[in-house]
């Protein structure tokens, strides 16, 4: 059930790929648009989308359902943060636990307690239900870690902490929301390498952002990431062929780039010719053959402004 979600989700979120710069987004309604950002994995955009539309508007009870499902999602995801940082703010990594705090109120913006809650961790206190907060935390949680591995490792709530960030990591994947998910499962995965089935969803994380990049036609973030998934685990699913469908894409883009550049060069035209190589250049930064003939063609605009400099 779990696999069929993140596909399910795969499959939602890269049908519309970057939704605010799409067709679908900039003619949708308010309610459509809230149900894009939705399924992209934007909660608190979708929310504030969805709120905007008002009772006696055609979608105005899908959007009441829309908001009811993100309540739900946003409050587990909200749990998530807070429960991981109450863990750190208990190992006295204050930085950590703001962090998470921080983020929880993203989701629960509303929530005054939390709200005081960051607002004493972020001055390195520890946080007392009964709003009273300790001047120094407890001999031997008070120190600055250098890293946040190291930092884990000293804790005695290693497990747990592990445990929320895999917890985290499975909630932003089945969102869709892959840079997040990649983030956490990173972390469960260098403090405890074989932490259940956390470098599979390591994995599947990267397949999902590489996808996605890949359907937007970003080929340098798509190959990036099917390249760090190979490396991270090899064979996954169809990570090969996706990969060489990426780079053979960006291949492509380049060689029309470099022929269209070419074209205007020939014409003379040699601020287009630039513009051309410098789409070529994005695509493959040391693309000898695009070097040297934006070089070429920026010497004779750089010849030509002499000479018009001196008939002046």
């Amino acid at each position: 059930m779990f696999k069929r979600n993140i596909l399910i989700t795969l499959l939602l979120i890269i049908s519309t790929g970057c939704v605010q710069l799409t067709p679908d987004y900039i003619r949708g309604s308010s309610y459509e648009r809230a149900l894009m950002l939705y399924k992209e994995g934007s909660l608190p955009e979708a929310k504030r989308m969805a709120e905007g539309i008002e009772k006696g508007a055609p979608d105005y009870t899908s959007a009441q359902q829309l908001l009811s499902d993100l309540s739900t999602l946003m409050a587990k995801v909200a749990d998530t943060h807070i429960r991981l940082g109450n863990e750190y703010e208990k190992a006295g990594i204050y930085a950590m636990a703001a962090r998470e705090y921080a983020t929880a109120l993203d989701f629960r913006p509303d929530d005054k307690r939390l709200a005081e809650r960051l607002r004493v961790v972020e001055e390195g206190r520890l946080y007392k239900a009964s709003n009273k907060v300790t001047d120094k935390p407890k001999k031997g949680a008070g120190w600055r870690a250098t890293g946040i591995k190291k930092a884990v490792k000293k804790s005695k709530s290693t497990t747990k902490i592990v445990s929320e960030h895999y917890k985290k990591g499975t909630v932003f994947l089945e969102s869709g929301m892959f840079s997040e998910a990649i983030e956490e499962f990173n972390l469960v995965v260098d403090i405890s390498p074989s932490y259940k089935d956390a470098a599979e969803l390591l994995a599947a994380a990267y397949y999902g952002r590489g996808l996605l990049h890949l359907e937007s036609k970003e080929y340098i973030k798509s190959i990036d990431d099917f390249t760090a998934l190979l490396e991270l685990r090899s064979p996954f699913r169809d990570t090969q062929k996706l990969l060489s469908r990426a780079k053979k894409e960006r291949d492509l883009i380049i060689d029309f780039h470099l022929k269209k550049g070419i074209e205007h060069f020939q014409k003379e035209e040699m601020e287009d010719a630039i513009k051309e190589w410098d789409k070529v250049l994005e695509l493959s930064p040391g693309n000898k053959a695009a070097l040297d003939y934006k070089y070429r063609a920026m010497t004779i605009l750089e010849r030509l402004k002499v000479i018009k400099e001196e008939r002046q």
